[in-house]
């Protein structure tokens, strides 16, 4: 359940008096019943019900009544009918415009604002305190039913208004006092927290509020500036008076006690019907949810004043929010057909008990303020057709997606509505609620009172441009009732879905970097490896996603997938999961899916949305809709978390070293402090004792990290390392890759998990004090602070635990191997949704994981991956010297030209007998990488080239370059050996004249290159050291006539000759003019 401090936060936010509303501004007449005959000439009678703003209505006789919560509320209502219905010639439609946003929401306003405020005052006091006055000012409005005291408080608040000085400290120490009461000790972090508001809670919903305008107004109040000029005066329409608590007693106070979270403007600066407000340039608004609102307000006042809509381009270019404006000179009484009935404040339940409103309202519109009031009484006051609509808090930055879900329960399952109701639906446009649908609710068949009970509600989505189908948000709450005895540890939410395995063409699971099973996989349950469950967060489990591919043709094969939404109110929250395709029976396979939970007597438990989609999508289809659901793109990026030395970086093979081959002893390294209770330092398992764990050699407890001696120690071991050895990355291990832990221990909230959200929150604190982190595998919570995950799916020990096998690790080197189906391949998601966040390096610390054989090499290069080597392979092996040649060169020439760029599309561009992927292509903007998987012996030919087993074939069509394992260059034979199978070859155009070559393994070869040599040119040949130094002139010929130039290769160094001056390191062709 919410906490009472969560809860808390969110009512001191939003304040005790709503002076905006928190959804947009829309017609009344939106839900009316528009089948209705145009001549009937009935009145439509409207309650609003704590309705901050509405807006236009049709030509339509109404009589629209308002109960609000506060006498102050009334005063500003009747201040901007003033406002929108004084004569044109009085006061210009801008100008208008511009005095309603300032009053609506600004806490300072200019002088002439403040001048217009004290003169209408004066014009408000004279018609509350006479009828007459009333009928000509607003001759529409009744306040006949108010009470007496309610008159007199209307009188009281005109002339405080009136009277009131043009000074700006009042508000602005009004305003201080709200932001420290509410912040409290993180006063002084206030501006961070606005942000961190605005990116994780605001944007996706609001993106065309700017974070400068909402952190302004978070900051200071003021919301709309749309003049050069000085905004000093206090707004006195936005203090209310309040029983206040002081260290004397309760005292009455006057000051500012609404909104300072979610903004004013949600009413008018998020929806119009002129498209050209939401252009972008560089793919930032070009105009704001304050030129927005200009112009709503604009148009709503020319409406009133004119019956026409304001006409005119808008002007990008400009701050004007129209290039013209336009409207009809004549004008019309727009509220000829409109009467305003205000009720006295405690109206709420005469409507639901008194004889004269009984059938009376054809819509009732509740503010989300008010949903405290929607019961079975209403009934009593609404027409048998007429509709009952409720404002939602989908705008309300501070409610997290529980307190968002128990405001849809228990509003649209309040009293007897339910029984006249069957569903309700989500208007996501306009943010309201419409009821006329229900929630279901499960009960446990035959169960007793004490029986935890779930409710389920399914939201359909509008389709999202990157991904198409049938697109649904499944939302479930369990509550478990107070006399509940035991503990539920497991709940099974959308699982059990069951497959028929002849139409399952493929199965997608979340296992670095993205793995396809396909259909043979599910024919022979006995050679299924995934009948047990993995864990996510888990060993190469980086998200809570999974997707089955049906059978079907082209572009209309049908897809099911499902993925869960991070929680509105904590990205970083954590729900793990146990997930497989598990088999029941011979011929029946399912999708299980269980979460982890620790629900006891009078717990309350939200589970994530899970959004499911069914239609004709890809797997990179679902890969940008997890990315945009996820919120990724706004997360530090991997260039932003390594700063400068990203450039230097990305051109480098990471080597690893044990500690044992550096100069400085082990004694010299910080040592684990001894001593203190064991059980305050370790997780706990269920028995209250320490976690031992064993992993190979290497045994000792689990640390608790939620011990603020343990963090502290990380600390300063960490620090010591950045400050006295002078590291600027560092790796650690286990933290990405462990699988999440039920810690019991006291320190740790169980239902966190809290030994994982520690974790988190340590990685998120070096990461942003100390230097960027590494972490061996990663899951989707760590993209936030981790910079690199290091390892993979295929490159794993646990899958040989896993599957039982008893070959040697140090044996396997095809990755089919280690998954020992022959079903199953790997597929480049994560270099689809993240590679522009983290680095993503395939090995594992496994010195068999590394760029020593071309097997692993051309992995990293299909699924973007960078290079990484281990030290001793080059001191021990010529070959592996070799290979790392070749590593270092294709990171530095090849992948550091497309290191921050995500992959654009995959494709199986051959398929083997069993329908594993052969053949594969990974589409950058910029390169394209072919990847021969398969490992039969026929030779691949693709564009002249013959990929070996495991060979690569990159392409930069921007530049021309190309980077292959091949046995032939266009369709020519190169030399091959027994010891030299293959050839890796980098062919860069440096320039229209200038071709280089690297020559990075294989034996001494010709080289036949296209390339036509003009006759008035002439060519020259140098081979040159790593230092840029010519070391020889090799052979060249150059065929006129064929247009082609054959170049001598000669055989790549060897590990003797590694820091030979006279190694060759590349050739470069430069055409001059002929001497």
């Amino acid at each position: 359940m919410a906490t009472t401090s969560t809860r808390a936060s969110a009512a001191q936010g939003l304040g005790s008096i709503n002076l905006w509303g928190f959804s947009p501004a829309q017609p009344v007449t939106a839900w009316l019943n528009s089948e209705q005959p145009s001549e009937d000439t009935s009145d439509t009678n409207i309650l609003l019900l704590g309705a901050a703003q509405r807006r236009r209505h049709p030509n339509q006789r109404l009589k629209i009544y308002v109960i609000e919560s506060a006498m102050e509320l009334y005063a500003r209502q009747l201040l901007f009918l003033k406002i929108l219905t004084k004569p044109l010639e009085d006061l210009g439609l801008q100008d208008r415009a511009e005095h309603f946003l300032e009053i609506y929401g600004n806490t300072f306003v200019r002088a002439s604002t403040h001048a217009l405020l004290k003169e209408l005052a004066a014009d408000l006091l004279q018609a509350v305190t006479d009828r007459d006055a009333l009928t000509q000012q607003l001759p529409f409005v009744h306040l006949d039913k108010l009470k007496y005291r309610e008159i007199d408080a209307l009188e009281s608040i005109f002339k405080l208004w009136r009277g009131a000085p043009a000074e700006t400290e009042s508000m602005q120490l009004s305003w201080d006092f709200r932001l420290r009461s509410y912040y409290q000790q993180r006063y002084d972090n206030r501006d961070n927290l606005a942000d961190w508001d605005y990116s994780m809670r605001l944007r996706d919903t609001a993106s065309i509020i700017r974070s400068a305008q909402f952190l302004r107004w978070r900051r200071s109040g003021l919301a709309f500036e749309h003049r050069d000029a000085d905004y000093e005066a206090s707004n006195y329409t936005l203090a209310s008076g309040q029983i206040v608590r002081t260290k004397e007693g309760r005292e009455g106070r006057r000051s500012y006690f609404g909104d300072i979270v979610t903004s004013p403007y949600i009413s008018y600066g998020l929806v119009t019907d002129k498209e050209d407000f939401y252009k972008r340039r560089n793919d930032i608004h070009v105009k704001s949810a304050s030129d927005i609102s200009l112009f709503n307000v604009m148009d709503m006042c020319a409406e009133m004043a004119t019956g026409q809509r304001v006409q005119g381009e808008v002007d990008l270019d400009s701050p004007a929010p129209l290039k013209t404006v336009a409207l009809e000179p004549e004008l019309h009484d727009d509220v000829a057909g409109v009467e305003v009935f205000f009720l006295p404040l405690a109206a709420t339940d005469d409507i639901k008990s008194k004889a004269r409103f009984a059938d009376l309202f054809d819509l009732i519109y509740v503010g989300n303020s008010s949903a405290q009031f929607v019961d079975a009484g209403l009934k009593h006051c609404l027409k048998a057709e007429g509709q009952l609509v409720i404002e939602n808090v989908r705008h309300m930055v501070l409610l997290s997606a529980e307190q968002r879900q128990l405001y849809v329960d228990k509003t649209c399952l309040a009293g007897d509505i339910q029984q006249t109701a069957d569903a309700f639906i989500i208007n996501n446009t306009f943010g309201a609620l419409v009821l006329s649908k229900l929630a279901i609710n499960y009960v446990p068949r035959n169960a007793s009172a004490c029986a935890p009970t779930v409710t389920v509600v399914a939201t359909v989505q509008a389709s999202a441009s990157n991904i198409n189908g049938l697109m649904v948000d499944w939302q479930l709450n369990a509550s478990v009732p107070s006399c509940f005895t035991g503990e539920l540890s497991s709940l099974l939410w959308l699982s059990d879905l069951t497959m028929n395995m002849t139409e399952v063409q493929e199965t997608f699971m979340p296992f670095l970097p993205g793995v396809i099973m396909t259909a043979a996989n599910f024919q022979n349950v006995s050679s299924f490896p995934y009948s047990k469950t993995q864990d996510y967060p888990g060993r190469g489990c980086f998200a809570d996603l999974f997707s089955w591919r049906l059978r079907g043709t082209g572009t209309h094969t049908p897809r099911f997938s499902l993925w869960a939404l991070p929680d509105a109110d904590n990205w970083f929250r954590v729900h793990p999961v146990a997930l497989s395709v598990m088999a029941n029976a011979l011929d029946d396979w399912y999708y299980h899916r269980a979460l982890a939970v620790a629900l006891t007597a009078g717990s309350f438990y939200r589970a994530p949305v899970l959004r499911s989609v069914v239609g004709p999508h890809t797997i990179g289809d679902l890969a940008l809709a997890w990315r945009a659901t996820s919120n990724i793109t706004n997360l530090p990026t991997a260039r932003q978390k390594y700063g400068a030395t990203f450039d230097a970086l990305k051109k480098m093979v990471l080597m690893k070293v044990d500690a044992q081959e550096l100069s400085r002893p082990f004694d010299q390294y910080p040592a684990v402090m001894k001593g203190g209770d064991l059980t305050s330092f370790s997780a706990l398992n269920s028995s209250r004792e320490p976690v031992y764990e064993s992993y190979g050699p290497n045994s000792g407890i689990v640390s608790e990290p939620n011990s603020q001696r343990v963090q502290a120690r990380v600390y300063a071991m960490l620090e010591l390392f950045k400050n006295e050895i002078g590291v600027d990355y560092m790796f650690e291990d286990q933290i990405g890759a462990r699988p999440w832990l039920r810690d019991f221990n006291p320190l740790s909230n169980q239902m966190q998990p809290g030994y994982l959200s520690a974790w988190l929150k340590h990685t998120q604190n070096i990461s942003s004090s100390l230097f960027p982190l590494m972490t061996e595998q990663g899951f989707d919570k760590l993209l936030a602070s981790e910079a690199s995950f290091c390892g993979s799916a295929v490159s794993q020990q646990w899958l040989l635990q896993l599957l039982d096998l008893t070959s040697s690790y140090l044996q396997l080197s095809d990755p089919h191997e280690i998954f020992g189906t022959q079903n199953w391949y790997t597929y480049p998601f994560t270099a689809m949704a993240w590679r522009d966040v983290v680095v993503n390096r395939q090995h594992n610390l496994a010195g068999q994981t590394f760029d020593n054989n071309l097997q692993s090499m051309s992995f990293n290069l299909a699924h973007g991956y960078f290079l990484s080597y281990q030290i001793t392979h080059i001191m021990n092996d010529q070959t592996l010297c070799q290979l790392y040649r070749s590593a270092a060169v294709i990171q530095d020439r090849v992948i550091a030209k497309y290191a921050e760029t995500l992959a654009t599309s995959f494709e199986v561009l051959d398929y083997l007998p069993n329908g594993l992927a052969g053949l594969t292509r990974t589409n950058y903007s910029s390169s394209a990488v072919v990847y021969r998987v398969a490992t039969n012996v026929t030779t691949y030919s693709v564009a002249g080239f013959a990929l070996p087993v495991y060979g690569f074939l990159v392409e930069q069509p921007e530049s021309g370059a190309q980077t292959m394992t091949t046995t032939q260059y266009l369709g020519r034979p190169l030399n091959v050996t027994a010891d030299a199978p293959y050839h890796i070859l980098h062919i860069e155009p440096i320039s229209s004249k200038i071709l280089r070559i690297y020559h990075l393994l294989g034996c001494a070869t010709p080289l036949t290159l296209d390339w036509a040599i003009p006759e008035d040119g002439h060519l020259n040949a140098s081979a040159y050291n790593k230092d840029g130094q010519v070391v020889g002139v090799p052979n060249v010929d150059v065929n006129s006539t064929a247009g082609t130039v054959t170049l001598q290769l000669a055989a790549p160094f060897t590990g003797e000759r590694a820091i030979d001056p006279t190694m060759i390191d590349f050739y470069q062709l430069t055409v001059s003019p002929a001497p």
